[in-house]
């Protein structure tokens, strides 16, 4: 079984952005799904980005895997006329060293900002993001991500923003800090201001609401 949890464009903190399940059989029904839904063809590249910092080394997932719209969002290596008109005043060697993906046009997705930050500076490698954006993620169990993982690992990523930059927190104070937060969450112990975070591969009533279409099954569990 694969889950890919659709995030739907939103902005602010992303903790609101609603979130869908879409379940496969198999990896290769999952991206074709993803493919289609982002518009690229067959023979196209698809970008996958898999720096989430955050998620795997303070979280544990062993894996996890970004896409974002191509029609909504620009992949190095950018290019010079890029780097003029959203470079934020680096220069083009910079910019590809610092940056997954940039949006360009339409909403924002908070989320997707959020999950892809650096540990280091908490600048995210998926700046102004935009547009809807799908996750596959396994946990440190090796479980499929569902939404509610995937929730609590945002809020997570934005409560850590509190501890940047270094004028806010010293380095070592902040590094103590999410040492800390990092084991409470391997003990499934942590919790968001937000709410309660769920660790469950499966939350409670969902399967209540699977409902077959074709050869996928869609979990109507929305948050």
């Amino acid at each position: 079984m694969v889950v890919v949890v659709e995030i739907k464009s939103g902005e602010g903190s992303g903790l609101t952005n609603r979130m869908i399940h879409h379940v496969f059989n198999s990896q290769v029904q999952a991206i074709r799904y993803i493919r289609e839904r982002l518009g690229y063809s067959q023979t196209d590249d698809m970008k996958e980005l898999t720096e989430m910092p955050f998620l795997r080394e303070l979280m544990g997932f062993s894996s996890g895997v970004l896409y974002v719209d191509p029609r909504q969002n620009v992949f190095p290596p950018f290019t010079k006329e890029f780097n003029r008109q959203f470079g934020f005043g680096f220069g083009a060697d910079e910019i590809n060293n610092m940056l997954n993906c940039r949006g360009v046009r339409g909403e924002l997705n908070a989320m997707a900002i959020y999950i892809g930050s650096k540990l280091e500076n908490g600048l995210s490698m998926s700046a102004n993001a935009s547009g809807d954006a799908f996750f596959i993620g396994t946990t440190a169990k090796g479980e499929p991500v569902t939404s509610n993982v995937l929730w609590g690992a945002a809020n997570f990523v934005y409560e850590a923003m509190d501890y940047y930059p270094d004028d806010n927190c010293p380095k070592e104070q902040r590094q103590q800090k999410f040492r800390k937060w990092s084991r409470r969450y391997a003990l499934e112990t942590w919790e968001p201001m937000a709410g309660e975070c769920r660790y469950l591969f499966v939350p409670d009533g969902i399967l209540s609401c699977v409902r077959p279409i074709g050869r996928q099954w869609i979990i109507a569990h929305l948050i």
